[in-house]
Parts: structure tokens; C-alpha cells; sequence
């Protein structure tokens, strides 16, 4: 059965959470990568008013800035590449316990890099994490973007709108 955007309602992973992960998450990570790739020193310059002697230095950036941005931004369209595949694949399975293992692997490992993207945001920002109103646009939209998707991995993982096998396949008089 091939995917589709609209899957049984006994799906582990819904419409809601497959156009919020296997859609959107996607396409903010290939976004990234077109402005890390095209524009590198735009990355560092919108990311905070530290970093504006990248902006006022005349030339190119030094060549291992652009590494770390170019490394940061095709690790986050991997990610976005993996999350959209991995999903895709999922909701070919006709086991609803099956998609659900995978998936859980997956939510887990994506929530993990959440908080850790979340605390290394604070912790490389300095004294600077406790004055919000400092913060440049792109470090909130970093933040809200980062907590965002949290959320619905949370709900996910709670179970929360979609197919629970182990407590829903009671329901339906299976064991």
C-alpha cells in the first residue's frame, strides 16, 4: 500500500503529527540549508548583535566558520531528510505495533535532540539567555521553532490523537 497523507484511523502516526514531522519539520530544515549554503555570513549576523564583527569584517568569512555553518546545515536537512523518509516508510507498515516501534525510536531520538538543541542554544548565548528582550528575531524563532516541535513529540509519545496499540487494541476487543 503506498503512503498517503491520509492513513486509517488506527495509523501511529496520524495526519496531524506525519504534516508537523514528515512535512513542516522538513522544510524549515532545507530552508536552513539554502541560507547556510547561499548566505553563511547572514546565518551568524541573524543569530545575534555578538556576532556583528562577522558583519563588519570586510571579505569572506574565515574558511572554518564556513565549515561549521555548512556542517550545521546539512546536519539539519539530514535530519529533516531522515525524520520525512523514516515517516514515509512508517505508514506503508500495515502493523499498527510495528509503526508505533519505530516511530517511538525515532520521536525519542528527535525530542532528545530537542532539549539538547534547546540547552546548547542557552548555554552558547551566555548571560544573554536571561535578557528576552535582547534576543535577536532568529534566536526567538530558533527558541519557538525548537519548542514547537517538542510539544507534539511530547503529545506523541503520550499518545495524545493517534493509535496506541497496547491501549487501544483492547478497545477493539483484540488482544
Amino acid at each position: 500500500m503506498p503512503p498517503t497523507l491520509i492513513q486509517p484511523q488506527k495509523s501511529a502516526v496520524p495526519t496531524f503529527y506525519y504534516i508537523v514531522f514528515g512535512i513542516i519539520e522538513p522544510l524549515i530544515t532545507f530552508a536552513s540549508l539554502l541560507e547556510g549554503i547561499f548566505d553563511p555570513r547572514k546565518v551568524i549576523v541573524r543569530h545575534g548583535r555578538w556576532s556583528s564583527g562577522f558583519a563588519e569584517a570586510p571579505g569572506a568569512l574565515p574558511p572554518t566558520v564556513r565549515a561549521v555553518i555548512y556542517q550545521m546545515v546539512v546536519a539539519h536537512a539530514i535530519i529533516g531528510l531522515v525524520n520525512a523518509s523514516v515517516l514515509r516508510a512508517i505508514r506503508t507498515l500495515p502493523s499498527s505495533a510495528l509503526q508505533e516501534k519505530i516511530a517511538r525510536s525515532l520521536v525519542i531520538s528527535l525530542s532528545i535532540g530537542d532539549v539538547l538543541h534547546l540547552f546548547g542554544t542557552f548555554y552558547g548565548i551566555g548571560d544573554v539567555r536571561w535578557k528576552a528582550k535582547d534576543w535577536p528575531q532568529a534566536l526567538w524563532l530558533s527558541v519557538a521553532v525548537g519548542i514547537g516541535l517538542f510539544i507534539p513529540r511530547v503529545c506523541w509519545l503520550l499518545g495524545i490523537g493517534r493509535y496506541v496499540a497496547t491501549r487501544d487494541s483492547r478497545l477493539d476487543g483484540k488482544s
